[in-house]
């Protein structure tokens, strides 16, 4: 009864603050007093060097969202080296004598010491476990499309992948097991942060210590999500052909999200991209959706390079809310882009803002979830359960801690070895 009045509470605090974000955008769709497309809010921030120069040989001014990263010394001008998550994994992958070389070994690759070995892959799915029965009934049927994730090469990859994370120094573990788990099969990886961590050996490689405007909270993630995009944008945007962006609870399918993007032809480049898990505006007009930040959301370079240089200057540019994902929607949707189609062939989702145990079991009949249920049965059919999610699904939302990360991913790559009570039962099929 407890689990389900938090579901409860949770879903009504969602609901009512998004009635009073509508009212907010309701009041005005653009901001009146616009900037042009590289005029930039917030206070003046000397950006001084990058990774490859000393933190004093530039300097320059810029103004939040593109005041950019710090170095440790907190230093303006840090441009992260993007793939050092990948091949440090890599590395890990060829040292590792139980790999070897053969491709699908390389796909299952999970770093794990002996005690994550014991919570990971020698615990029964059963309640209570990680994933609880109904979400390893929906696991285990997952499939991965395959490809190859160990050259250095990022041609070799096709589509080239970007992959952001926001989180803060202290959930830095979940940084290092996103990193250890899906991080590294993107192209490239980084976690907007309060801390650039640049030693392999310490916890959440891969995260810059990324300012934003106004204060570092939850109430304020629009901001820090407007300086992701814009240092994504003013750093990689000639590197990659997607960017992603998720929290630190998400769990990326990366095989499955590339095998989609190139499914989709050559539209997907070349008109603007917003792809994520729909969900209705239901305060505002009815049709209306955005994509929910919890499964996270894909953009192409149109669509980032619009949202940073057209969008950010005109659309809600001094809001403070924790609502980024429905800001962010209605922004593009005041532009003409509208969220892109992400359904499998039979009308099941790809992308998922609850974990496994949530979306295999329950029934969309109830409150908040039962407009939700409603929305996506009217453009897909209606489905709930196991039927809902997509065999190969890309995403997975509130997966929290690193070991319930870990044992997802164990389960969806069937990472466990021989001999474990995990290993063995994902060898019988």
């Amino acid at each position: 009864m407890r689990g389900r009045s938090f579901l409860c509470a949770a879903i009504a605090l969602y609901v009512s603050s998004h009635f009073v974000l509508q009212l907010s955008f309701n009041a005005s769709s653009l901001d009146n007093n616009t900037d042009s497309a590289w005029t930039l809010d917030g206070p003046i921030i000397k950006k001084t060097g990058s990774s490859k120069e000393s933190p004093s040989s530039v300097n320059t001014t810029r103004q939040h969202p593109h005041a950019g990263a710090r170095f440790p010394n907190g230093s303006y001008g840090y441009v992260a080296d993007v793939t050092t998550v990948r091949k440090q994994m890599l590395t890990s992958l060829q040292q590792n004598s139980n790999v070897g070389q053969e491709e699908t070994t390389a796909m299952s690759y999970l770093p794990l010491n002996s005690q994550e070995l014991e919570t990971v892959c020698n615990s029964e799915p059963r309640d209570p476990s990680l994933e609880r029965k109904a979400g390893w009934r929906l696991l285990r049927r997952m499939k991965v499309k395959e490809t190859t994730v160990q050259s250095n090469n990022l041609e070799e990859s096709g589509s080239k992948i970007l992959c952001a994370i926001y989180t803060y120094e202290k959930k830095h573990k979940a940084v290092t097991a996103i990193g250890e788990t899906w991080g590294w099969r993107c192209d490239g990886f980084f976690a907007a942060s309060t801390k650039t961590v640049m030693d392999p050996t310490e916890s959440g490689l891969g995260a810059i210590d990324l300012p934003h405007k106004g204060k570092e909270e939850y109430e304020n993630m629009w901001q820090k999500v407007r300086s992701i995009w814009a240092y994504a944008h003013d750093n990689y945007i000639d590197d990659f052909d997607y960017f992603y962006l998720a929290g630190d609870d998400t769990h990326l399918i990366v095989e499955n999200l590339r095998a989609y993007l190139h499914s989709l032809g050559p539209g997907a480049r070349n008109e603007p991209l917003y792809m994520g898990h729909w969900i209705p505006d239901v305060s505002g007009r009815q049709g209306d959706y955005f994509c929910g930040g919890g499964a996270g959301y894909v953009l192409n370079k149109k669509a980032l390079r619009m949202l940073v240089k057209e969008i950010f200057p005109k659309c809600r540019r001094k809001l403070q809310t924790h609502a980024e994902d429905r800001t962010i929607g209605d922004c593009f949707r005041k532009f003409g882009i509208l969220g892109n189609r992400s359904v499998d062939e039979y009308g099941s989702q790809l992308f998922h803002g609850s974990d496994p145990h949530f979306v295999s079991h329950y029934k969309g009949d109830k409150g908040y979830y039962q407009q939700v249920y409603d929305f996506w049965g009217k453009q897909f059919g209606h489905k709930t359960g196991l039927d809902l999610a997509s065999n190969y699904s890309i995403s997975y939302h509130l997966l929290r801690g690193p070991m319930k990360m870990k044992r997802h991913h164990a389960i969806i790559y069937k990472s466990c070895p021989k001999g474990t009570v995990l290993g063995d039962l994902l060898l019988q099929g």
